[in-house]
């Protein structure tokens, strides 16, 4: 079990990891704490600010486990889009207060208040929604993307200088920043002690409802790795798209997914577009460009040299680093947020559909709320009603 839990080593290197400061950690965890929180990506990592800010652990301590460091997972693996759904509470109150973290904290982590366009490249796909929500009316509403300005295909083509794309919906809210660094800085914020690189490799319950019990082992590539438990009084798993593989009863409800990133040289072009971003319906009408992977990323780069040519002065796109990343995603499209009805030690925060950065502070939220003991009705309302971990249990999914 121990040789296929959690992260893989010698994953590809990504830009912002490589370029991020580095971060002080322990080697070992100690033996025992009052909150271990498994992954230090942002979920994680809001956890353990959001846990400071509302005295969550009543002055005990906190402590944070990743098998590869601060935003190794995919908040370091990303694209930096802080692209909210302007139809969620959730997200715009989420993106809002993350934001200003950002600004009362003064962190340096390249934001750019740029919007983004999402392109249509097939007349079928006009007017699709992000998630099915048909079987109900009002996650339908609060799922809608809301309404946007947009360019026609007259737009698309003189901005962008090709026949590619039909319409574009431009979200003028839309951020991009550097993920990573924001992790960096929330666990600064919180004085919670992070060791890294460990693997969790399983998770029990003590004996007595006294707290869990985690068996760990070193991930530094070592001969024969260090291994030990750590007592636990409570548990946060944010391991995103890792977690059925750490909790088996999560196994059929949440599943990892690969993702591929490139880095391109500077294109000027793309300053005519107005917008920092954008992205590609795929099939079934995804909001990114997804796609059949290539172990050379050949089909992303033949896309942006065939249907985004005035790119690049020369014809072709020059990728100066590419990378991949593993996404959680849950059935319904929706996360999940809480205690797992069957073991209120254990919280859980994953399951972001690749759509975590407008997400993740706000789970961390909620979840170190549970933990300072705050009642139901103190919970964001998506976080007690479509994102609540028991629905996976009880058939409402």
């Amino acid at each position: 079990m121990a040789a296929t839990v959690g992260p893989r080593p010698n994953p590809t290197s990504s830009w912002w990891l490589a370029n991020a400061p580095s971060v002080a950690s322990a080697a070992v965890p100690p033996a025992s704490c009052d909150l271990a929180i498994i992954g230090a990506g942002m979920t994680g990592c809001a956890v353990a600010h959001w846990t400071r800010v509302l005295d969550a652990a009543g002055g005990g301590s906190v402590v944070l486990l990743d098998a590869r460091g601060v935003a190794g997972g995919a908040t370091g693996r990303n694209g930096g889009h802080l692209w909210l759904n302007p139809n969620s509470a959730f997200e715009v109150d989420t993106t809002a207060e993350l934001l200003q973290f950002i600004e009362d904290q003064r962190v340096e982590c390249d934001l750019q208040k740029g919007g983004a366009a999402a392109l249509t490249r097939r007349e079928a796909e006009t007017g699709v929604t992000y998630h099915d929500a048909a079987g109900d009316p009002e996650d339908a509403a609060a799922e809608r993307w809301g309404e946007t300005a947009a360019w026609d295909e007259s737009a698309c083509r003189t901005r962008l200088q090709t026949d590619a794309f039909i319409a574009a919906e431009v979200y003028s809210d839309a951020a991009q920043f550097y993920p990573a660094k924001v992790a960096q800085a929330l666990l600064q914020s919180s004085g919670a002690t992070l060791v890294a690189p460990v693997c969790v490799v399983s998770l029990e319950d003590e004996p007595g409802g006294a707290g869990c019990l985690l068996s760990w082992r070193s991930a530094d590539g070592a001969d024969t790795p260090a291994e030990g438990v750590l007592h636990a009084r409570r548990v946060v798993v944010a391991t995103n798209g890792w977690t059925g593989e750490l909790l088996p009863e999560l196994q059929s409800h949440l599943y990892p997914a690969r993702n591929q990133v490139l880095l391109t040289a500077p294109l000027p072009a793309a300053q005519d577009w107005q917008v920092g971003a954008f992205a590609v319906d795929g099939d079934a009408g995804a909001r990114e460009l997804y796609c059949i992977r290539r172990s050379d990323g050949r089909y992303l780069r033949r896309f942006l040299a065939e249907r985004l040519p005035a790119l690049a002065a020369d014809g072709a796109v020059r990728v100066e680093a590419e990378w991949t990343g593993v996404l959680g995603f849950t059935h319904d499209g929706k996360p999940l947020i809480g205690p797992l009805p069957e073991r209120p030690h254990v919280l859980v925060a994953a399951g972001f559909c690749g759509h975590g950065m407008p997400q993740c502070f706000g789970a961390g939220k909620a979840i170190a709320q549970i933990l300072a003991g705050q009642p139901p009705e103190a919970l964001h309302p998506h976080v007690r009603g479509a994102a609540r971990v028991g629905r996976v249990f009880d058939g409402a999914e």
